[in-house]
């Protein structure tokens, strides 16, 4: 026999098959985002090397996918329709009766991955002097995530 009440938060997962993908935006591109004239952002392919990226009126960065170690689960509010139940001297369960909607969770998407942005190095021969180059960390998918 179950000792627990019959509240708590109503939790579904009904994937609806749509592609998401988390862009992680750096301060600087999150702060021009924010303002209130912010610019209009285009995604292009990289004529160099074929890759895309990211062209703000300012700098270009180029787009990267990086694994997440925990999955991120999408959630939205959703009404539920809860089903009361009780449970007899055999232990058997059964419908007593359907309440009226109560507010609940559904689950739509799992993400696995996010797309990093990464600021490229500008053209212009002032910038060229002032940039230092890019110090690897040692983290792993940075030595090891080319390969894959």
């Amino acid at each position: 026999m179950s000792s627990q009440g019959v509240g708590g938060i109503p939790f579904t997962y009904a994937p609806n098959n749509d592609g998401y993908r988390l862009l992680e935006l750096p301060s600087e591109l999150a702060a021009i985002l924010d303002s209130p004239n912010a610019p209009t952002l285009y995604l292009e392919t990289s004529p160099t090397t074929g890759l895309a990226v990211l062209r703000s009126p300012e700098h270009i960065y180029t787009l990267r996918q990086r694994n997440t170690s925990n999955s991120i689960i999408l959630t939205q509010p959703t009404d539920h329709t809860v089903r009361n139940r009780s449970i007899d001297s055999d232990d058997q369960e059964r419908d007593v009766s359907a309440s009226p909607q109560k507010q609940g969770i559904t689950a739509f998407a799992t993400i696995h991955e996010s797309i990093e942005l990464i600021r490229q190095a500008s053209d212009k021969p002032s910038d060229k002097a002032a940039a230092k180059p890019a110090v690897s960390m040692g983290k792993w998918h940075e030595r090891f995530g080319k390969t894959r």
